[in-house]
């Protein structure tokens, strides 16, 4: 499925985005432009890169 969602330049935070459906979230919205922060209960080994 692929939809322009225009967040291009604008900013995102994911709570729980370090793994499953939070991650997928996270490579979504930083694919369509947005700045991304994520939040979880650990450290992934590798973050994403441009991903805070």
């Amino acid at each position: 499925m692929s939809f322009n969602l225009d967040i291009n330049g604008h900013r995102a935070l994911v709570t729980g985005g370090t793994k499953g459906v939070g991650a997928a979230v996270v490579e979504s919205l930083h694919g369509a432009g947005a700045r991304v922060i994520a939040t979880a209960r650990s450290v992934p080994e590798v973050a994403p890169e441009g991903v805070s």
